[in-house]
């Protein structure tokens, strides 16, 4: 009998220490695939010093195709010239055809069918580097590698001053010709100044801004020299496919790096725009990071927002015919508007007899409303220059010049009909076209934005134009049961050349 428990209480201590050991290694282990962070249902165990992983996890990852016989207890993994035949429990796999051993078989755990990790990704000839320090596993095919490294060099971080400093939020960009780097519009708006930094840490200054395009959130920068790194090419893509694959260049000090992503699916939003996105934690720690696909094109753009319930989210790039022909000028050629000028050249009219670009002083005085709150950069009237039934706001920025204005209808929002909102709508835009021109951009009809019904005109400067936005807009506020006429100034700043 003392025998008997001696012999249970080992077999207890041997499974509690192979419990323990294959837990405790499930949770210290980090798998990333071509670099892309993995995240397995079941984590990754360890056993007789071999890495066990999900076997779709790993295989399907690597562009292989699983197929697994419940009632023979076997897995066959293809991708083109390879088949891995596996048999739950045994040591003996057979790789296209050829029979060889291994340390530790194919088994169950906690239903899920997990393999050896090195053994499977070598088999579907993939490198492995395991850091034993951090306890990540790095698993790469040769054509990530290659893609990687025949364009790493072409992705730099793009730097921008912004009130005399550093912005400390850069983004990335490429270089598409010998003068020019393509970057998102984030990288360039309110640029004071700005350089790119190269993966080998050497930084280029930037003469000034070619042409921004806030819609796509692109932007064309010109160097102050030519530089001799290769151009990437690119191809513009109208949209993504459920699983296509591309290659992000992940820039880093010392060097860039890889992830790859397969775009899992994605999201439209009536009247706006579609959104793509890949099931993988956010990677990147600057956004824009360039997209390139199998032989080498630039595709699309990581985007600016990502980590949503590991959700990265990505965009086609769009067409760049406007600045193709930038691309094949002569460097001295290469026209810029400089670098972000916040106040304008001169005073900008509006529709009512206060000009942006005026003092607060001026404000003051043309302004005979009643003045309803004063704070150090903005005032606000009743009874203004439009009438009784108006507020009107006015913000001035650092140097108390007029940027921002707004008037709002506060006339009984109850007592006004839906036809009455629409024939003042209609009233003002008329006045605005008369000072500003057609609208950019105008709904004919009421549009069911946020739970209200609304209608908007908006004029909308192009790049480098000076003139202010201004939209024009009616809501039905449906659940208060109210109307809300609003018109909106803001001058954004422009773009001058420093020399």
């Amino acid at each position: 009998m003392f025998i008997r428990k001696i012999m249970v209480s080992l077999a207890i201590a041997f499974l509690v220490i192979c419990f323990t050991q294959i837990n405790a290694s499930a949770a210290t282990i980090t798998v990333f695939v071509n670099g892309a962070k993995q995240i397995y249902d079941q984590p990754p165990v360890t056993q007789n010093g071999r890495i066990l992983v999900p076997i779709r996890g790993i295989s399907e990852r690597l562009g292989a195709t699983v197929d697994w016989d419940l009632r023979a207890q076997t897995i066959t993994i293809k991708n083109p010239g390879t088949t891995i035949f596996l048999k739950i429990g045994s040591k003996t796999p057979i790789v296209n055809g050829t029979k060889t051993q291994i340390d530790v078989p194919a088994q169950l755990i906690n239903g899920r069918t997990m393999v050896p990790l090195r053994f499977v990704a070598e088999a579907l000839k993939a490198g492995v580097a395991f850091d034993s320090q951090s306890k990540l596993i790095s698993v790469t095919t040769k054509a990530f590698n290659e893609i990687v490294k025949r364009n790493e060099e072409k992705v730099v971080l793009v730097h921008k001053d912004k009130h005399g400093a550093r912005f400390q939020y850069p983004e990335m960009g490429v270089i598409v010709s010998p003068s020019l780097v393509l970057t998102t519009y984030y990288a360039a708006n309110h640029a004071e100044s700005a350089s790119i930094e190269l993966s080998n840490g050497k930084e280029l200054k930037i003469e000034g801004i070619v042409d921004m395009d806030s819609k796509n959130n692109l932007a064309l920068m010109k160097l102050a020299e030519p530089t001799t790194v290769k151009p990437v090419t690119y191809k513009p893509t109208s949209n993504f496919i459920k699983g296509q694959k591309a290659t992000a260049i992940k820039w880093q000090s010392g060097g860039s790096k890889g992830i790859e992503i397969r775009v899992d699916g994605s999201i439209t939003y009536p009247d706006i725009a579609t959104v793509y996105f890949a099931n993988m934690p956010y990677s990147f720690k600057y956004p824009g990071s360039p997209m390139f696909n199998e032989k080498d094109a630039l595709i699309g753009l990581v985007d600016k927002y990502g980590s949503y319930e590991n959700k990265q989210y990505v965009r086609p790039l769009p067409d760049l015919k406007k600045w193709e022909h930038y691309f094949s000028m002569e460097h001295a050629n290469i026209k810029t508007s400089g670098f972000y000028y916040e106040l304008p050249q001169q005073k900008l009219k509006t529709f009512t007899n206060l000009s942006l670009g005026m003092t607060m002083d001026e404000v003051k005085t043309l302004e005979q409303g009643k003045l309803v709150s004063e704070f150090p950069r903005s005032l606000t009237y009743r009874n203004n220059v439009l009438g009784p039934d108006w507020y009107a706001s006015y913000d001035f920025n650092r140097n108390l010049i007029l940027n921002h204005m707004s008037y709002v209808n506060v006339a009984d929002y109850s007592k006004m009909t839906r036809t009455q909102a629409e024939e003042l709508f209609k009233d003002l835009k008329k006045r605005l076209e008369a000072v500003h021109g057609t609208p950019q951009e105008l709904d004919r009809i009421w549009k069911h934005q946020s739970g209200e019904n609304e209608m908007n005109a908006r004029w909308l400067p192009k790049f480098n134009e000076e003139k202010p936005v201004v939209v024009l807009s009616v809501e039905d506020m449906v659940y208060l049961e109210q109307f809300r006429v609003e018109v909106y100034y803001f001058f954004d700043g422009s773009y001058k050349a420093t020399n």
